[in-house]
């Protein structure tokens, strides 16, 4: 969990060091980024072009805005997915806290959209799966009908999903995934 933004570059290192041996990995820090300093660092000064197996990337901890009016700034999420090499990366996963109906309406979805469909330059991007776990006080059929009508493309090509509060990646057993 990053917690402050000077350990950013130590854990870009430790990215590094993993290598390929890195297939799985879950970010979490806007609980304490209130500022957006650390999400905004941590999209300049860490790179995942040295983890060539990333198959899963989670971004946990992501608390909506309270005011409709304001777009859940998701460019920093798009940073982070735009340094991924990996051809195996296979699920995006956004774990986000939500209260009321206009909070999942304040997400930026469009944009996640359009770089996931083919905006990323990564081929491996346009078949990759956007999943979602629902957390907090509002009603989750409700939060996976406003999503889903928000990505209704990406639901039509079945690259959408949901899980609840425990849920799991998916496991991809495709045998051309061996990297």
């Amino acid at each position: 969990m990053l917690t402050h933004s000077d350990q950013i570059e130590s854990f870009g290192r430790y990215f590094k060091a993993l290598g390929p041996m890195m297939q799985h990995l879950r970010i979490s820090c806007t609980k304490y980024d209130c500022s957006g300093e650390i999400r905004a660092t941590a999209c300049k000064e860490m790179s995942l072009a040295h983890n060539p197996c990333l198959r899963t990337i989670t971004f946990e901890d992501l608390c909506m805005a309270p005011n409709p009016n304001i777009l859940f700034d998701c460019a920093w999420i798009i940073g982070m997915l735009s340094r991924i090499t990996s051809p195996f990366i296979k699920m995006v996963t956004l774990v986000i806290y939500a209260d009321h109906l206009q909070q999942i309406s304040s997400l930026n979805l469009p944009a996640l959209a359009a770089f996931l469909s083919g905006g990323s330059g990564l081929p491996a991007m346009q078949s990759t799966t956007l999943s979602f776990g629902v957390l907090g006080d509002i009603d989750r059929t409700v939060a996976i009908a406003a999503i889903t009508e928000s990505l209704h493309d990406m639901s039509k090509q079945n690259r959408l999903a949901f899980g609840g509060h425990s849920f799991k990646e998916r496991e991809w057993s495709d045998d051309k995934d061996i990297c």
